[in-house]
């Protein structure tokens, strides 16, 4: 396991979290922009495929409920206004989130700092099959957006994917949440793809809202 990837977005000029070359560099939270807003992203994983070496976890960001609500603070600390938590958890080709997701859920939705929310959404990957998206503790939370752009699968599920879009406000206060709704789901390009060779291609699940 190396930081080569890391290298290759650099290169592309392709934002990137997740990953690092250094602990200082991980420390750094990605700060994005969307209109005014400041939009920090974060990133981590319940495994990998590979042994992460010994004294060197900053290459990936491990799923540590506890240290992404510290990550999450110190993103609010160097100005986000939004927080979002991308999460590679749960059972793959299991179409409801597992005990682990939902207990992870619970946890990281309901820390909170000076009456305010740490982290503002959470999207997960990983189950290979689109998963619920529901508030807890009031935070959206998609456990499982389905493949993107995983490739073709065995199981035809694999073809199907999901994508949202949602809307945040500023908060009507100073300390206070911000708002945030969910403005629609859709399939994601990626349930448009043929299915794999003598699997029925499947029927696209997603909707408007």
């Amino acid at each position: 396991m190396s930081a080569g990837p890391s290298d290759a977005l650099d290169r592309a000029d392709v934002a990137h979290t997740g990953t690092a070359r250094s602990p200082k560099d991980r420390d750094r939270p990605l700060l994005l922009r969307a209109g005014d807003a400041r939009v920090a992203h974060l990133s981590y994983v319940h495994w990998t495929n590979k042994e992460v070496p010994p004294g060197k976890s900053f290459l990936v960001n491990e799923l540590d409920p506890d240290r992404v609500v510290a990550d999450a603070r110190a993103a609010r600390a160097a100005g986000a206004d939004v927080v979002v938590a991308s999460v590679h958890w749960g059972t793959e080709w299991q179409e409801a989130p597992d005990r682990q997701q939902r207990a992870v859920a619970e946890r990281l939705t309901a820390s909170r700092s000076d009456g305010r929310r740490d982290i503002d959404l959470i999207l997960g990957t990983h189950a290979h099959v689109p998963q619920a998206y529901e508030k807890v503790n009031g935070t959206w939370v998609v456990y499982g957006m389905g493949d993107q752009v995983a490739g073709e699968m065995t199981d035809p599920r694999g073809q199907l994917g999901s994508a949202a879009r949602f809307t945040f406000t500023a908060p009507r206060k100073a300390g206070a949440d911000v708002g945030g709704d969910l403005g629609g789901v859709h399939p994601a390009p990626d349930g448009q793809r043929p299915a794999a060779p003598g699997q029925p291609r499947p029927r696209r699940r997603g909707r408007r809202l």
